[in-house]
């Protein structure tokens, strides 16, 4: 199994981190990210894990999903947080790929 860590170029350390991140996640921005390096269309299933950041898509996982949606065959998602909004996220991240089989776990 291949892996592939999205690194966001941002820097989000500290306070003015935390808050900058909280504030693009509510706002559903991009943001540049670090090369990827597995081109998912090689993938029968991608398997994506994210964190949930103000109770939306952390914003380097936006600008991956945007930026490889057509790329995806297959995809399923897990978030590290249970909760109300993982529904709401999940919901996010269909729209955002657009593939009707997807599998969510949380």
């Amino acid at each position: 199994c291949d892996k592939e860590e999205i690194f966001d170029t941002k820097n989000r350390k500290g306070i003015p981190g935390f808050l900058s991140a909280g504030t693009d996640a509510n706002l559903r921005r991009l943001t540049a990210i670090k090369e990827i390096k597995n081109n998912p269309s090689l993938y029968d299933l991608v398997i994506i894990g994210i964190p949930i950041w103000s109770s939306n898509i952390s914003t380097p996982i936006r600008t991956y999903l945007s930026l490889c949606k057509e790329e995806f065959k297959k995809v399923a998602f897990f978030c590290t947080r249970l909760g109300s909004d993982s529904k709401k996220v999940f919901a996010d991240m269909k729209t955002l790929v657009k593939k009707s089989h997807l599998l969510y776990l949380s």
